[in-house]
């Protein structure tokens, strides 16, 4: 199987699992869900998936837990996450992405746990995770590959260091640590970084804020902006 045909699951509305790994899937659309408005896990790992194009995954509303680990996935566009609201983690890991854009997790007003390891990335946008609740687990650097060699340029990730710092983003999971590798040779816990200063000026404040909602929805960080009382803020300092 190498495609997934518009409305093949159709006749699923109720399903909540769908498992769809080590198939030979090299492309995919939103057709390729219509009927799956009831899914909470979505596992397409070990395919052949190259790109995720725009609204790929608007149908799938419910969704808590999407798998996409070891495809070969190089580019991820603006919008390819569009309808994942409810989603809680994503696996991206062991792929080839290069780079990831501003923005493109921004419909994920519930997501928990990012896996990116196992890419070609070497340094993330401070704006990447700025509109994503917190606390966040990120898994950029598996240590059970072996070797002290690492990808990442960690001096460029001092941002991620100072929320590490203030418990809004962590690396930790009881059966290992995935923060990142350094490309240099050193080591994660020993970096050192100064204050706020170096940092982006849309991390050196950010704002805390809960929405009004009969619902309720996870904490947000955002950027503090001009003039605003926000219900609490801190510094990364």
């Amino acid at each position: 199987m190498t495609s997934l045909p518009d409305g093949v699951f159709s006749h699923l509305s109720q399903f909540k699992e769908l498992n769809l790994g080590h198939n030979r899937i090299r492309s995919i659309t939103a057709g390729s869900f219509t009927g799956l408005e009831a899914l909470e896990e979505l596992n397409l790992h070990g395919n052949d998936i190259s790109s995720l194009a725009a609204g790929v995954f608007s149908h799938l509303s419910q969704c808590k837990k999407l798998i996409m680990n070891r495809n070969r996935i190089t580019s991820i566009t603006a919008g390819s996450f569009t309808g994942l609201e409810a989603l809680e983690e994503l696996d991206t890991s062991q792929n080839n992405i290069t780079s990831l854009a501003s923005g493109i997790f921004d419909p994920l007003h519930f997501i928990r746990k990012i896996y990116l390891w196992g890419n070609r990335l070497t340094t993330l946008s401070p704006d990447l995770f700025i509109n994503l609740p917190r606390p966040l687990v990120l898994y950029l650097s598996f240590y059970q590959e072996g070797g002290n060699s690492g990808q990442w340029d960690c001096s460029s990730l001092c941002w991620l260091k100072h929320e590490e710092q203030h418990g809004t983003v962590t690396f930790q999971e009881s059966y290992g640590s995935y923060h990142p590798r350094c490309a240099d040779g050193g080591d994660w816990s020993s970096l050192q970084c100064g204050g706020a200063g170096e940092l982006s000026s849309s991390w050196c404040k950010v704002t805390r804020t809960t929405e009004k909602s009969s619902t309720k929805l996870p904490e947000r960080v955002t950027s503090q902006k001009e003039g605003s009382s926000p219900l609490s803020e801190f510094l990364l300092i």
